[in-house]
């Protein structure tokens, strides 16, 4: 029999990852304007970070589907698998571009490479020997890198004197932390999970609105923009 309120649930979750995608896509295209490999690596973390957030939902369509015996378990533990290494490549990646915006030397080496895939290599050796320590540290390096991409994002547009933007990737941000809290702290009930799902739609509907507004600002002429951070490096 189909569960009604979980297939629901699982449709309504694919509109944040749909919103994520959308603002990752208008950054890596701007990002790829200013610095080719930088954008390359936000281009990947599209790619990966997309294909985690599909593996909740579908998970979820899964169960509402089928019988609970016949749901495939695996799709809810590759969220992180994805996320981790994403995180790490958009957090380097927008680093890259945001240099490469202030007229400084990208720096975009193989070493943000080099680190997500050792993250994924470093928690298959600890699925492989049966610990738990792997979702931690997958857990932990999906958390700091999401962090560290929302700490340049708002750099970034401060330095745009884009204020507004800043503070929706703040808010974005302090959404997906209280999210974390919520899922760990209160029973999952269908009405709790609806007020989650609507809060993650609502952050990634702030995400995507301040990234299309400091990836309008970058498209602008030179000419056309006030005095920025960005342009004082060179005297404009």
């Amino acid at each position: 029999m189909i569960d009604v309120n979980v297939l629901l649930l699982a449709l309504e979750d694919f509109i944040p990852v749909f919103l994520n995608a959308v603002a990752l896509w208008l950054l890596a295209r701007t990002c790829l304007h200013l610095d080719h490999r930088a954008g390359k690596y936000v281009v990947a973390s599209l790619v990966l970070i997309a294909l985690g957030g599909l593996t909740k939902p579908t998970y979820k369509m899964t169960l509402a589907l089928s019988d609970a015996a016949e749901n495939v378990a695996i799709l809810d533990d590759l969220l992180f698998w994805f996320l981790a290494p994403g995180f790490v490549l958009l957090a380097t990646g927008l680093r890259g571009a945001y240099r490469a915006d202030r007229y400084e030397p990208a720096r975009v080496s193989m070493a943000g490479f080099a680190t997500a895939s050792a993250v994924v290599v470093v928690a298959l050796v600890f699925l492989a020997v049966g610990s738990g320590a792997w979702f931690v540290l997958l857990l932990a390096v999906a958390t700091l890198g999401n962090l560290a991409a929302v700490a340049v994002l708002i750099r970034w547009t401060a330095s745009q004197n884009d204020r507004l933007a800043a503070m929706l990737y703040a808010a974005s941000l302090f959404i997906v932390f209280g999210l974390a809290w919520a899922a760990a702290s209160l029973e999952q009930t269908i009405p709790v999970q609806w007020g989650e799902q609507l809060m993650s739609t609502a952050s990634q509907a702030l995400f995507l609105t301040a990234s299309l507004r400091l990836t309008r600002r970058l498209a602008q002429p030179q000419e056309e923009l006030p005095l920025t951070e960005s342009r004082r490096q060179v005297g404009l």
